[in-house]
Formats: C-alpha cells, structure tokens, sequence
C-alpha cells in the first residue's frame, strides 16, 4: 500500500566558512571559500513498504555506518531517479537521494535498504547521488551530501566520520563510520560496484585539476560534525516522529509546547532508537535552571533537585542549562528521594563517600565494600546531612543484596528485612540494589520489628490491608478507619502471617492514638492501653503512632490485666522494678533476683498504685547443655548458634532440640566445608521446594541407597550400590550469605507442606518429630531419626524446647 507523502523541512543548517579544513582540498577549500550553504532536507518517505520492514543487524534504528553511491547515469535527473526506484524498489533501492539542489528522503532510515549487496544493507544507512556537469553543482552536491552524512553520524550517535584504513570495516565496534560502495565491495563483498570514486576523480580532475578521494570528503563531514553534534541544551526529536526533547548531559526533557523555552528553537534530528537510549533522569552532577527564571540554580543527583543558596556550596560558579518550564516542579527536593546506588560526597571534601540506599546514606571505609571504586557525585555543602545513616530507615519496599554476593535478596519494610526464598513470593524479579558489604546485617529479619504505622499487604493480594502497630498488625475493613488511603507495600508472601493479630501483643512503650483524634494518647504496656493526661507522665513528648478506628477501644484499660511477666519501672525513678505477674506487682530492687537483665518499660507514675503486691521467688537453676567431651571451637559454636535459632524455631512451630540437633548432625558442629564456607547448616541441597535460584555450592555428600541402583559417583563413573550401602556424590547445596540466612533457609524450607507433621503442633515430641522428618525424605540414611534423638538427650538440647 502507497504511503502518504511527507514532506518537511529540517532547521539547523548552516554556513561552513571561516576555517581551513584538516585534509585540506582544493574542492573542500573552495566550497569554504565560496560559503555554499547545503540545502534542507526533504521528506518524501515511501519505502520501505509495509511488510518490508527489516532491521540493521544491530536492530532497529541501529546502523553501523553510512555508505556514499552514485547513479552512473550523466543523463538522469533526481526526480526521474527517485520515481525510477520508487516503482523498482524491489529490486534496489536506498534511503536518501542528494544533488546540487537537494536532500531528498525517501525511505525510513531506521529500517534498512538493499542497494549495497547482502552484507553492506545490513550495516549501512545508504545514500545516493545523482551526476551533476559544472563545478558549482559538482561543490554544492558534496557539501550537501557531506552535511546529510554528518546528520546520520549523530541521529545515529556514530561518532565521526573514519574510513576503514588498513583494519578494514569492523562491523561489530564501529570502526569504521562512512564508506564507500567501493569499500563494501572491496571488504565486505556480496557487490561488485566501485562508486563513487569514478564519478569524483572524472569531476574532480575536470573542474578542479586535482582528486577527491572518501579521506577527503571525511574531512567535510568531520567540519560539519564537529560544529552539529549534540551539546547540552540542544533540541532533537525522532525523525518521524514530533515530540521535541531537551539534549542535557545524555539525559533528555520532553516539550510539551515551545512556550516552555520562549518559544521555537532549532531542532536536530535523530534517530528513534538513539531518542529511546538517552535516559529520562537528568544525570548526577548537572546544574539547572527554569527557563526565563533569574532565580534559584538547583543541583540534579539521583533524581531529586538540590536547590544552592549560593555558588559557594558547591566550590564556586558551574555551567548550568535553563530547562523547560514546568520541569523543574517534577522533581523532588528532599534528599531521601536520591535513587537508589547513588555515591556521593560532599564538595571539597576527600572524605567519607556515601552510598545512598532508600533514602539512607550508608558511609563507606572502604572501596572494597561496593567491589572496587564508583562514579561519585559531590553534591551541595550541607545536604548530605540532611540523610539519616541508620539502615532502618530504608524506604519500605526497596530490594537490597549485599554487593558480591549472588545469594539472599531482602526486602525491606519498615525497617526490617525480609529475605527471599525466590522472586515468585513478590511477583517475580524486582530491581535490586548491591549495598556495602556489612551494612545489611545491621537490619532485624524478625517482622515483629516493622515500624509502627507501616501499612503492608501480602504480593499478589487485592484484600486485606494491615497496619502494623507495634510488632501486631491490624486488620482494616476499609481506608475510613484510619482516614483516607495510605501508601501500602506489597511484602512476600507468607511473611505477613508470622505477625499476631491480637492487640494485647502490641509492644510494651509503644504511644497509640486513635485515626483523627486530637485527645488521648495512650501508652501500650503488656497488653493494656495507659491513658496520658500529659506528656510529663512520660519525661516528655514521644513519637505516637495513629491506629485504626476502634482498635483501642477493645483494649483493656486495667494494670492487673497486663501480661505476665512484664517488667516496668516508673518515670524518672531508678528503683525499684516491677515483675507484673497474675495480676500483682512484685517489686526488686536487683536484676540478679529474677535471673538477669530484662526489657522493662517506663510507665506513667501511679498506674501501678492499685495492684497488690507479690514477692519476688529466687530464680530457678536454669538447666544447661551438656558439652561433656566437646571441642572448645564446637563449644564456642553452639552456644553462638543456639539461641537465635531456638528464637526462630519457637516462632515457626518447630522444636528448637530437632533443629539444633539437625544442625549439629549436618554441619558437624559448625565445622563442616559446607556451613564454613556456605552457611549451610543444614544440608539443604538446591534443588527441592521451596524454589532456590540463588548461589550454590557443590560438595562431595554421603547418600545411603534406598535400594540397589546404578548411580554416578563423586568422580562421575558409574558404580553399582547395594540397598542399604553408603556412597558419594557430587552435589549442589544452597549457599546463603550469613548465619542468619542459613537459619531463616531452614525454616523456609521446614514451611512446605511436605514437612507439615515435623511441626511442633502436630507431632508433639521431638521423638515423634525427628521419625516424620525421615518419613518426608530429610534424608537417605535410615537411622537419621535415632541420630537426632541421641545427639538430643545426650547434649540435653531439649532444654530449649
């Protein structure tokens, strides 16, 4: 089907005068001299038909090089060449044709032609020239032809112009940027054609006594480059298409209307592929002002505008670029915005370098932590300061791994971690970014840490949405009760469910307030809402979280209902303590009288004043492992280990005894290739649910048969075993990047439905636990379940169950 007919005009051309060009030619001089000034170009685009549309082999509207015919017809006009090729366009045809009057377009450039043979139509951008017979028109046509050229070099940011030397044309790095049908011929092959070096010598030697050879026409193109190709504050636009852009340091503005910039501008034209490349976010380190605007200059890093008070802060006066209007209102100011992976330093310093990670500025020692020196940014004297440093509070829903690391990705929430089992529990793949090493390990993985005031919803969800007060998260019916919508972050499935919804777990010191109110602040205390008639009861204002409507109201409001054994002081006084216990106070005035140092709470002078009193009954002989015959470095271990593992295995309906006693079996006490070096504790192999698409690490393992069967052994021969018989493999384990992971793999893992009876719940003993886990296929070896249950009772790890 024929295309409509296009036709435009292209601004931004020019005189070239003034200057002598490298190469110099007596042709090239003297178009200087006379100051011919090439032509507009004009669109009368018709090729390439539809379903003839092929990309450069780079893709679309990615050509390698421009490529210089001639028609090798002296009686043809460009007129009767254009419609020759038009109606024969499925034999040959080319993208632009040039005379002495004209630059006609008449096929899309960011598709391909065939006018070079097989290999060169793949590669080039194609133009044709059509014979001209006096020395003006032979000198207007190269000086067209040489602009038109130097316009595909930057629409399709080639670079300038380079033949191909003694290298020859490297299609695949660019080499070479504008050759002859000759050079295709002579290099490339598939063609035979040699234009349009005839064509310039016969005229050349004719008019000017002298040659014209591609090393010279480069040479006036390079002039035109060189004065044309894109700086910043430049105006370009797709060639075919209309919206017009801001050029600003490989960073692009989009117009919505001239007015924006006072109105039209020269505009350049590029190619939509090269358009597409340049980035949308204005680039670290730029300077910008409104256009029309005497006042404020503001520094661009990751994203957010910095606005200077004066040149001083950022070490004196900058090259700035006036933006369109309106730009400038789209960007944010404050500093918790800069994207994420963002250094920075702060001018004139040679100071700390900070990477900017949710709106945190983590300070770097060391290069080594980000895996070796980064681009950095010195942005305006006091604004880093303006960023808090703690990682807890990394913007809710950031994705961060720690940098040289292919292990544990983390979400975080309200200043948690959460880790990844896979990219399925959040909706699959998620930008990610690589923190310095160390400061991921500051973060708490336990959700019972999420910030108050966080609302979350589970992945994949269109229903309930909680907020989380306190370690609890409540449920909402509906936005009204906590007045009008709120940002909310979607967190991985499943860990939503690891927080309780009863109010009465709501941490002790935390200040609730009800959605809407301006009155009665209440302190949280083992499960009882302390109402404040004044901040001084407290030592003064505290941070007070706005809870749903109606949550407050169920609780109670009575101090002999706060929890047992929770333990509160009164303000501003030292002594003495108090246990809460079945419903009386029991005061002490040492820590020593209940076993050690505990969490208390400072609470409100009198609340205590009805509670009867109780007495406090010496601590009982806590039970203790027993490490009779243990190495001093396992010793060391197991006591390192054992508690926040207990912690986890209690939160997930597992008995803390199978899962120390399973690590200590697996990992040999902690010694093992596979946990020293993998943090794999527990011989969880790669393959297997829940899915594992992070680091592995292959060791040589035990396996028993279950049967006789042929397998392939730890050096991959073949080897026949006997039901019952020992034998070794080859194989993958998942490699996790801290203790902490390891363990939270191994909850993970326990968490499929495979393993439902191992759960503390359902087997009530960790006798019955330890036969279900050789029932769900823990492991090959028969006798596994009398292993655990030995190392159990003779290390006495039952006492953390």
């Amino acid at each position: 089907m024929k295309r409509k007919l296009l036709l435009s005009t292209v601004v931004g051309v020019g005189l070239l005068c003034g200057t002598q060009l490298a190469n110099a030619n007596a042709i090239n001089d003297y178009i200087v001299k006379k100051g011919f000034q090439p032509v507009a170009e004009k669109k009368n685009v018709q090729l390439p038909k539809e379903g003839y549309k092929y990309n450069y082999a780079a893709g679309y509207g990615k050509p390698e090089f421009v490529i210089i015919h001639e028609t090798a017809n002296s009686t043809s006009t460009i007129n009767g060449e254009i419609n020759y090729m038009l109606n024969n366009w499925s034999n040959a045809f080319v993208h632009e044709f040039v005379d002495d009057n004209n630059m006609i377009n008449i096929a899309n450039t960011d598709y391909l032609s065939w006018g070079a043979g097989p290999v060169g139509n793949r590669y080039g951008v194609q133009v044709e020239q059509v014979r001209v017979h006096s020395k003006d028109a032979f000198a207007k046509e190269l000086n067209n032809l040489a602009k038109w050229t130097s316009n595909q070099l930057i629409a399709f940011n080639l670079g300038s112009a380079v033949g191909p030397g003694n290298k020859g044309v490297n299609l695949y790095a660019g080499k070479a940027t504008v050759i002859s049908h000759a050079d295709v011929s002579s290099l490339l092959g598939g063609t035979n054609h040699g234009d349009p070096i005839g064509y310039w010598n016969t005229s050349a030697k004719s008019w000017f006594g002298t040659t014209y050879t591609m090393d010279d026409f480069r040479a006036l193109v390079n002039r035109y480059y060189n004065r044309d190709k894109l700086k910043n504050g430049d105006f370009i636009k797709g060639k075919y298409t209309a919206t017009v852009y801001l050029y600003l340091n490989n960073s692009k503005i989009p117009l919505s209307s001239w007015n924006q910039v006072g109105g039209p501008k020269p505009v350049k034209e590029v190619s939509e592929a090269y358009v597409n490349s340049i980035s949308n976010n204005i680039s670290n380190g730029t300077f910008i002002r409104e256009y029309g605007s005497t006042g404020t200059v503001y520094q661009v890093v990751g994203g957010v505008k910095i606005p200077l008070s004066n040149w001083s802060q950022v070490g004196g006066q900058k090259p700035y670029i006036d933006v369109p209007r309106g730009s400038i209102d789209k960007l944010p100011t404050t500093t918790d915005k800069i994207a994420n992976g963002t250094f920075i330093r702060e001018y004139g310093s040679t100071g700390t370098v900070y990477q900017v990670v949710g709106g945190v500025k983590i300070p770097l020692s060391n290069w080594n932590q980000v895996g070796g020196q980064k681009p950095t940014t010195d942005v305006a004297k006091g604004s880093i300061s303006k960023l808090p440093t703690t990682t807890d509070k990394i913007a809710n829903g950031t994705f961060i791994r720690e940098y040289g690391s292919t292990g544990t990705v983390y979400q975080v929430v309200g200043g948690v971690k959460i880790p990844l089992s896979n990219w399925n529990q959040v909706g699959g793949q998620k930008p990610t970014t690589d923190v310095a090493k160390g400061s991921i390990s500051k973060l708490p993985t336990t959700t019972d840490k999420i910030a108050n005031g966080t609302f979350i919803r589970e992945y994949g969800s269109t229903g309930t949405v909680y907020q989380v007060v306190g370690g609890v998260k409540i449920p909402l019916s509906n936005w009204n009760q906590v007045g009008g919508q709120k940002p909310t972050t979607d967190v991985a499935k499943g860990s939503i469910n690891n927080l309780p919804t009863t109010t009465d777990k709501i941490a002790n010191g935390t200040f609730i307030r009800e959605y809407g109110s301006t009155g009665t602040v209440y302190q949280v205390v083992g499960g009882v809402k302390i109402p404040l008639s004044n901040w001084n009861q407290v030592g003064g204002q505290k941070p007070t979280t706005d809870v749903a409507k109606g949550v407050i109201a169920i609780m109670s409001t009575t101090a002999d209902k706060m929890r047992d054994n929770t333990f509160v002081r009164e303000y501003g006084k030292a002594v003495p303590f108090y246990l809460i216990k079945a419903g009386k106070k029991h005061p002490f005035s040492s820590w020593n009288q209940v076993g050690g140092q505990k969490a208390f709470t400072d609470i409100p002078v009198g609340v205590l004043r009805n509670l009867p009193i109780g007495q406090i009954s010496p601590p009982a002989t806590q039970p203790t492992l027993n490490l009779e015959g243990v190495g001093s470095t396992q010793q060391a271990w197991i006591k390192s280990f054992a508690p926040q593992a207990a912690t986890l295995a209690k939160k997930n309906d597992i008995f803390p005894s199978i899962m120390l006693a399973q690590a200590t079996l697996e990992s040999g006490w902690g010694q093992s290739e596979l946990a020293k070096n993998a943090n794999n504790f527990f011989g969880i192999k790669a393959a297997g649910d829940p899915k594992w698409t992070g680091a592995v690490y292959g060791v040589k393992t035990a396996e028993v048969a279950d049967r006789d069967k042929t397998i392939t052994n730890w050096e991959g021969k073949q080897q026949s075993v006997k039901k019952g018989e020992t034998y070794y493999i080859r194989a993958d384990f998942r490699k996790f990047g801290s203790v902490s992971d390891g363990q939270q793999g191994y909850i993970s893992k326990m968490g499929v439905a495979r393993y439902a009876k191992v759960k503390r719940s359902q087997s009530k003993t960790y006798q019955n636990a330890a036969k279900e886990l050789v029932n769900a296929g823990y492991a090959t070896d028969p006798a596994y379940a009398k292993k655990l249950v030995d190392v159990i009772e003779k290390y006495k790890f039952y006492i953390y169950d």
